[in-house]
């Protein structure tokens, strides 16, 4: 028994292999990129997993689960907590724009408040 695959059938495959392998390659760049930004702007701003947990109200397991890369989309209301917590903005977090956060000066008296 001989199977044939068409043309066809072969650029079909060829097609959904690629979005899958690029999916998960964008997948991985933005959990790398997420998990670098946010452990970095935590360490300038001299806050440990726990410090930041207390003024995020996130959990300290996930905040190292994200900062390690292994919740790669945490969800909207968890980076609106972390880029308050950390004085920055959600569009830092996910690498919209700069390499460093913009300035946050003017939340630093509330945020270290609590």
């Amino acid at each position: 028994m001989q199977i044939v695959i068409s043309t066809e059938h072969e650029s079909k495959i060829f097609v959904a292999w690629s979005v899958y392998i690029l999916h998960n390659i964008s997948q991985e760049i933005y959990a790398m990129t997420l998990a670098q930004r946010i452990l970095k702007r935590r360490e300038q701003l001299h806050f440990t997993q726990e410090e930041l947990a207390a003024r995020s109200g996130i959990s300290q397991g996930l905040i190292s689960r994200i900062e390690r890369g292994l919740t790669p989309s945490p969800g909207v209301l968890v980076l609106r907590r972390l880029a308050r917590a950390l004085m920055c903005s959600i569009d830092w977090l996910v690498d919209l724009y700069g390499d460093e956060p913009p300035d946050a000066s003017w939340l630093l008296p509330a945020a270290l408040a609590g």
